[in-house]
């Protein structure tokens, strides 16, 4: 309290974010076990402070390759590659870029006559008038408005269908309209009346009590697990009993019947304490124990230049497209959770607030990157595998010298193969015409649940997307109704085609384009005509199903390059 400071290094405690990476002796002397980007974390009481040691994979640093990248998502990857003495791969091929983009913004495949553009007239001109297509599209706002109902984690209530379909308008109207992110919060928070009507209203809802309401605000806005410090304080982190306990304070008084209001009632109790909690603003300062400090919460999410919000978007928005958060998980951006990039976090969370919260325009920044635009590759030189820790098998892929392929969501999957089949998907009972178009995942719907989409009520936010199908869909796809259904079927594509008289060639080469959105190279085309030899008109049309279900369970056509 009198200003003076002392070195405390020799009683502080220091630990290792990745042991296999980076070890401390009982001395405090440091040893590397291998190359990369590694974290100390070093504590003293409650102080807590990062150490970042980089090792270079090369001996001979790289220097900058051609004209220097303008955009600020570059500037920093190729930096820390530079770091690294990592080589960044090269672009991606147009059809790749193309397939990449629809299949992220609009969760479709692109159309045929895109990508004759794309091939026509491959100009960053045209790139941008793509993007800007996309992000004006309903399939846009289809696909958001399904990514923000799993982050909100909105569901249907019992006997209440009329308060899910308010929410499911209200949110949709929001994506459509671009609506700043930090009022949509606000709305979310705030709002009170009949959420029959008011959609904003039915997100309080989403939580039984104050607690999980809390802990709902804290995951979806915040990107934080206060949860953890419920019955102790966080062992990772700073948070407190007490910061998790008032935060969950504030939202007590709240009715969450169909009328939702602040009644200025209730009350949860501190478990470290035995005594009604203090109303607070996690790890920062207790509030009046009177009043409604829902407002207070909202300004805590969104004020200052990086905000909790933005940073929490911005690492939601770089996982949905690149695989990997900056901070990985995504539901844990603490001091102890180090990102990869800090700076270029903290940049882009900045940058999301300069232009006015918009989604839209953090997305199109992203993917303008040239980092976004690599190719899916392991370079060679560039490989690190190492079995002592597989997260950090491709060192390439995870600081981002080159993409790596994503597991297509169950929902864009099942739309997927509806459009190269040219049969709708079943759905029931839920009342739409394209799998991205279901938002509850509290009621079936039909063939969507055999590809393994999230039903939890609880848990499916934002970016919980497994890196592959589970077990049972995919033997599914293997052998069950339906592809084998849609191959089959007389109202088909493939059977249109064969009527309408189609040679193999044909066939091959347009179903190959609409599923892989590319034409079949020649080597491939030659076999698979030869495989298709018959003798008669049904040994011909068995053979031309065959050739459709290994299109549609190829991992080309199942993954996002």
């Amino acid at each position: 309290n009198d200003g003076s400071t002392a070195d405390v290094t020799r009683l502080s405690r220091s630990t290792s974010t990745d042991a296999s990476a980076i070890t401390v002796s009982d001395s405090d002397s440091l040893t590397v076990l291998r190359p990369g980007l590694h974290h100390l974390i070093i504590r003293y009481l409650n102080q807590t402070v990062l150490f970042r040691t980089v090792v270079p994979f090369s001996s001979s640093a790289i220097p900058p390759g051609g004209s220097q990248p303008d955009t600020l998502i570059d500037r920093h990857i190729n930096q820390t590659l530079r770091q690294l003495g990592l080589d960044p791969a090269g672009p991606a091929s147009p059809e790749i870029w193309l397939r990449r983009i629809s299949l992220q913004l609009a969760g479709k495949l692109p159309s045929p006559e895109l990508i004759g553009r794309l091939q026509a007239n491959d100009s960053p001109a045209l790139r941008q008038r793509i993007v800007d297509d996309f992000l004006a599209s309903a399939a846009f706002t289809d696909y958001w408005t399904l990514q923000l109902a799993r982050l909100l984690q909105l569901h249907s209530l019992p006997n209440e269908p009329a308060a899910f379909q308010a929410s499911a308008v209200w949110l949709r109207t929001a994506v459509a309209e671009d609506r700043p992110l930090d009022q949509l919060v606000r709305q979310l928070l705030l709002a009170s009346g009949d959420s029959h009507a008011d959609g904003a209203a039915g997100f309080s809802r989403m939580a039984a009590d104050a607690r999980s309401h809390a802990e709902l605000i804290g995951q979806a806005f915040a990107g934080l697990s206060l949860g953890c410090a419920n019955c102790h304080n966080h062992p990772l982190d700073r948070w407190t009993q007490d910061d998790f306990h008032g935060l969950a304070a504030v939202f007590a008084p709240l009715d969450r019947g169909r009328m939702v209001q602040f009644t200025g009632r209730g009350s949860v109790t501190n478990l470290r304490t035995g005594d009604p909690a203090t109303p607070r603003i996690p790890g920062l300062r207790d509030l009046s124990p009177d009043g409604d400090h829902r407002e207070a919460v909202v300004d805590w999410l969104t004020s200052g230049s990086a905000p909790p919000l933005a940073r929490n978007v911005t690492n939601r928005l770089w996982k949905h497209l690149f695989g990997r958060g900056l901070i990985e998980p995504v539901n844990d951006l603490s001091l102890t959770n180090p990102a990869t990039h800090p700076e270029l976090l903290t940049a882009l969370a900045e940058e999301l607030v300069s232009s006015h919260w918009s989604l839209r325009a953090m997305l199109r920044q992203m993917v303008l990157s040239e980092t976004w635009g690599r190719a899916s590759v392991t370079l060679a030189a560039n490989d690190v595998s190492s079995p002592a820790n597989p997260s950090l098998q491709n060192a390439s892929a995870l600081f981002l010298a080159c993409r790596t392929s994503l597991a297509v969501p169950a929902e864009v999957l099942a739309d997927a193969i509806a459009d190269v089949c040219d049969i709708p998907p079943d759905l029931s009972p839920q009342p739409a015409a394209r799998a991205v178009q279901v938002l509850d995942p509290a009621r079936p719907a039909g063939e969507l649940d055999l590809l393994g989409r999230c039903r939890k009520l609880s848990g499916c936010t934002l970016n919980s997307t497994q890196s592959e199908l589970p077990l049972s869909a995919q033997l599914h796809l293997l052998n069950g109704h339906l592809i084998n259904a849609r191959t089959t079927d007389s109202a088909s594509r493939l059977h249109k085609m064969l009527r309408d008289g189609h040679s193999n060639t044909d066939i091959v080469t347009h179903l190959t384009l609409l599923a892989l959105r590319r034409q079949p190279a020649p080597a491939e085309l030659a076999d698979w005509l030869q495989q298709l030899e018959a003798r008669t008109p049904d040994e011909r049309r068995q053979k031309l199903e065959d050739f459709l279900w290994s299109l549609l369970n190829c991992q080309e056509f199942r993954r996002i390059p």
